[in-house]
């Protein structure tokens, strides 16, 4: 009988342990007039209206705190945009195919991947240059009442334009990677039409250079000093220097590559100081809030 009573006693005044673990997850809260509230249940502290930023406290913590920054309460919140008007809209759109079917070229225009196209329809026309040219020699009737040494002239002259206008195509094909490394930079503008300026360039006097020397060569020795007219009849009256085009030709592709370059190191001397300045800076903001810290 005795153990029986101590039984009954030990079972009165042991503490329940899960009532224990309940109670710590009870909190007390202010509302909006700042008056203390509660006890609470973690589960029910939405119904009586506690927000993120409400205070809240329980007895295993040593001050208030907004709810919001309560680790075992955060799952009970969702983050709230700071204008919910504006926070729907966004939501709506992004849902609607409408507002997202142009994002891969929003996303592809972000990047300096765009300006390859530059490249790729420039290396494009450089190949269709050649029939151009045929096109032009054809319609100013250069064929009309010529000799055969004429038209030979013609043959190995527009053999060497194919020639050249095939290196201008490689040139502007494989400039296009660099836009990938430029792509990484923080100024995009500044390298890539320094780069453009230069192989356009570089283009540009490779083709003179070629088509005056090689095709000038070719020229006189089936033409002698009338080479001047099978220019005329190409659409390049610039190239009019009779035997001269031979060594004139290369000189100014060589001086159109050579002011190129000079442009287009300007405009990188340019992008290299505006990396320069921001990188400056940033080192500054950063030791700032080191020292602010320290």
């Amino acid at each position: 009988m005795k153990k029986l009573v101590m039984i009954i006693n030990y079972l009165e005044v042991a503490p329940d342990t899960n009532q224990g673990e309940e109670m710590l997850k009870t909190y007390y809260y202010l509302d909006t007039n700042s008056q203390q509230q509660g006890p609470v249940s973690s589960d029910e502290l939405t119904q009586y209206g506690v927000t993120r930023g409400t205070q809240v406290w329980r007895e295993d913590m040593s001050d208030w705190q907004s709810a919001g920054s309560v680790p075992e309460l955060s799952s009970i919140f969702q983050p709230q945009p700071k204008t919910s008007a504006i926070y729907t809209i966004d939501t709506k759109m992004a849902k609607n195919p409408l507002f997202t079917f142009p994002k891969p070229y929003l996303n592809y225009i972000g990047t300096g991947k765009l300006f390859g196209l530059v490249y790729i329809i420039n290396a494009v026309l450089s190949l269709l240059l050649p029939f151009i040219i045929m096109y032009i020699v054809i319609d100013n009737n250069y064929f009309e009442n010529v000799g055969v040494n004429y038209v030979f002239a013609f043959i190995f002259m527009w053999l060497t334009v194919v020639f050249a206008c095939w290196i201008g195509s490689l040139l502007w094909w494989n400039r296009r990677k660099k836009v990938t490394e430029v792509g990484s930079s923080e100024f995009i503008a500044f390298p890539i039409i320094s780069d453009i300026i230069q192989t356009t360039g570089e283009w540009l006097g490779t083709l003179i250079g070629i088509i005056g020397g090689g095709g000038g060569l070719v020229a006189t020795i089936f033409l002698g000093h009338d080479i001047d007219r099978l220019f005329e009849a190409m659409g390049m009256e610039f190239m009019q220097f009779g035997i001269l085009t031979i060594v004139i030709g290369p000189i100014i592709g060589f001086c159109i590559i050579l002011l190129s370059r000079l442009l287009a190191e300007l405009l990188r001397v340019f992008a290299s100081l505006a990396n320069n300045t921001k990188e400056i800076a940033n080192n500054i903001k950063n030791n700032t809030a080191g020292n602010s810290k320290n």
